[in-house]
């Protein structure tokens, strides 16, 4: 949840909102909505629900952006695997064929 809870941040930090208007609008306090901006905490649970959807920020996305980078790096990691199996395979041969002209 920290991606939603980091996106909350960003949208809250670039808003135009006054704390007042978000505490009103959301029954968070403004002061909680204060340490928010400031970065003295983050919001978790049910604040920070009522925040993503206050902003509407969908959590589907975050969550389906997070597995489309999971699945990325997934992919990646087994490119680099099998560039690295390659590599020490023709460091075999190579080492195999200077020793047989020697």
């Amino acid at each position: 949840m920290s991606d939603l809870a980091d996106r909350v941040l960003k949208y809250l930090m670039n808003s135009d909102l006054s704390n007042y208007k978000i505490m009103q609008d959301t029954g968070i306090s403004d002061q909680t909505i204060a340490n928010y901006k400031a970065g003295k905490t983050k919001p978790k649970g049910n604040s920070l629900k009522i925040l993503a959807n206050y902003l509407g920020i969908s959590t589907i996305n975050v969550v389906k952006e997070h597995t489309q980078n999971k699945d990325i790096v997934e992919r990646l990691l087994s490119i680099i695997e099998s560039q690295q199996r390659t590599i020490e395979n023709q460091t075999t041969t190579i080492h195999d064929l200077t020793k047989n002209k020697n």
